[in-house]
């Protein structure tokens, strides 16, 4: 560009004659009276006008051409027509062109959105159906009670266990298991009954295989008698555990301190423990049984301790005991919270068949692993015990 401006005062009329001699000017800048007979004064002088005008052009164009961004070297310059300013541009918006979308391509969107709407309105239609039979069977079943026991009748669990094998299928809801007394008695002592039917009754489920990580236990105690007449006598048909189908949010958020107003002397026995279970207690707390991972059963000559510690549960009274199974959460261990409570179930079975009495075993497993406190290296794939209150 620097060449150009320097060289333009001989290269600017060296152009005009070529263009001349090919025709160009012929039409643009009038010099097709070049070599007539006008006078070579009035020659000159046109001459040197287009010349000047050629110049300006030129110039105008090369300064163009070095400031703007948007010339390509390659496009063709009209250096004979004077460029006009450009307008300025404010407020600029750029499109995004819309993407063409073909027949087939709506089509198969179309289709997709089709095969969603037409499973998820198939979900939702098996989701209901399990709820209604969900809700039928817990309507009718009933698991009558002995006076002042808590072992239910072999009909009503029967009834139960359908109850668990239709609820482990039925996504989003879980059933509340209610316990209830008659009027007789003392008001505490019916209430902490009535929550040890609603209890029972869940571990004989589990001690029969069924997962009851769906069931709520809740006791009512006399507060809301059945109003059922039959043949038996009417205190009966109080005694007894009913279901109800709750959702699994207000499975998550149930306290039994929900369904009943309980008074500080009821609630008493639920926090303090018994003066026999204390020094049961502390055996729990020590003890503890370890898995090979992945495993669920346990060697016969390794549940010495474990006998002792149920037989001196069974033998205090107000006192339960806990079964709390864990599991390796660590990557590639294959164990899971499903693992903790077979370990859990499996236990269970086996202090049940060795006759300790399974009203008096609870069991639970945490969604994520616990350390021991003060012993972070204990494996995790392992029981721990715990003596808590009736």
């Amino acid at each position: 560009m620097k060449f150009l401006k320097e060289n333009i005062s001989w290269m600017a009329p060296t152009a005009a004659i070529v263009f001349v001699g090919v025709g160009l000017l012929d039409r643009e800048v009038g010099f097709t009276n070049l070599f007539s007979g006008q006078e070579d004064a009035q020659i000159e002088s046109e001459a040197a006008a287009r010349v000047a005008l050629l110049n300006q052009t030129v110039l105008a164009a090369l300064d163009t051409a070095e400031t703007s961004q948007e010339v390509s070297r390659n496009a063709p310059v009209d250096l004979l027509t004077p460029l006009a300013p450009a307008a300025p541009v404010q407020n600029a918006v750029v499109e995004t062109p819309a993407i063409p979308v073909t027949p087939e391509a709506d089509a198969i969107d179309q289709e997709s959105a089709a095969d969603f709407f037409n499973n998820a309105a198939r979900n939702l239609a098996l989701a209901d159906a399990c709820s209604d039979d969900l809700k039928a069977l817990t309507a009718q079943a009933r698991v009558y009670f002995p006076s002042g026991a808590a072992s239910g009748d072999a009909a009503g669990l029967n009834a139960a266990r359908l109850i668990g094998l239709v609820a482990h299928d039925c996504p989003g809801y879980a059933v509340r298991v209610e316990g209830h007394s008659d009027a007789s008695g003392d008001p505490v002592t019916n209430l902490r009954l009535s929550e040890k039917r609603a209890q029972t009754v869940i571990n004989r489920l589990s001690a029969s295989g069924i997962d009851t990580s769906k069931f709520v236990a809740v006791g009512l105690g006399d507060t809301q008698p059945s109003g059922i007449g039959g043949p038996q006598d009417g205190g009966f048909y109080d005694r007894r555990v009913e279901f109800s189908v709750i959702t699994a949010a207000q499975q998550a958020s149930f306290s039994p301190q929900d369904a009943v107003q309980v008074t500080p002397q009821a609630q008493a026995w639920r926090t303090v423990l018994p003066a026999c279970a204390e020094p049961l207690a502390q055996r729990a707390n020590e003890l503890r049984q370890f898995y090979t991972p992945g495993s669920i059963t346990v060697a016969a000559n390794e549940l010495d301790l474990i006998y002792d510690l149920a037989g001196g549960v069974a033998s205090c009274d107000g006192a339960r005991l806990r079964l709390v199974g864990q599991h390796e959460d660590q990557p590639g261990s294959r164990e899971g919270p499903g693992t903790g409570r077979l370990r859990a179930l499996a236990m269970m079975s086996t202090l049940v068949s060795a006759g300790f009495p399974g009203d008096q075993i609870l069991i639970a497993a945490p969604s994520r692993s616990i350390d021991v406190q003060g012993q972070p290296g204990l494996p995790n794939s392992r029981l721990d015990f715990q003596v808590v209150a009736d």
